[in-house]
């Protein structure tokens, strides 16, 4: 069963996705809330085991990690971890324009979100499971850089993914 809810509401909109899935939660017996976005299980998860499989296929040369950021969770996690592992790898946090993190991470000011096609990733909030501690830098990346490297990935080496995963190349490409 899917359910789709707009992404230009606010957090506490009812039709908000985050409103949507606690109503859910909420009406059905046995179902679970992970709360990705807050739960400390979020990035632990990738602490312990992400993290040490990077470290491991990389045989510890890894010298730069870029992931997008939605929950926190997975550069949190993963870059916790890396940075134990050798503290002078840069962990760089790939935000879609439009999103507030990257504004935040360089002025620990808030400011307004504007729309945008990249999904899973940016926020208009500062999600509990982010430490920006561990986030060297943000790089933003346009709907256009994006999507079209996400449509060159298909093109030139069948690699399918979608938007956020373009981004985060397009970041990658960048550094």
């Amino acid at each position: 069963e899917v359910h789709l809810s707009p992404t230009a509401v606010e957090p506490t909109h009812p039709d908000s996705y985050y409103s949507v899935a606690k109503r859910i939660a909420g009406e059905r017996p046995g179902a679970v809330l992970m709360a990705q976005y807050n739960n400390p299980a979020n990035p632990a998860a990738h602490y312990a085991t992400t993290g040490p499989e990077l470290w491991k296929q990389t045989a510890g040369k890894l010298t730069h990690f870029i992931a997008g950021m939605g929950t926190g969770g997975t550069i949190s996690g993963i870059a916790k971890y890396l940075k134990e592992m050798n503290p002078k790898v840069q962990a760089v946090g790939a935000d879609p324009v439009g999103s507030i993190l990257k504004h935040y991470k360089e002025t620990g000011q808030m400011s307004e979100a504007r729309s945008y096609k990249i999904e899973g990733v940016g926020e208009d909030f500062i999600p509990g499971a982010l430490d920006f501690s561990l986030v060297d830098r943000v790089i933003q990346c346009d709907d256009w850089n994006g999507l079209n490297t996400a449509r060159r990935l298909a093109r030139e080496d069948a690699i399918f993914v979608g938007g956020s995963s373009g981004m985060a190349t397009w970041v990658a490409l960048e550094v």
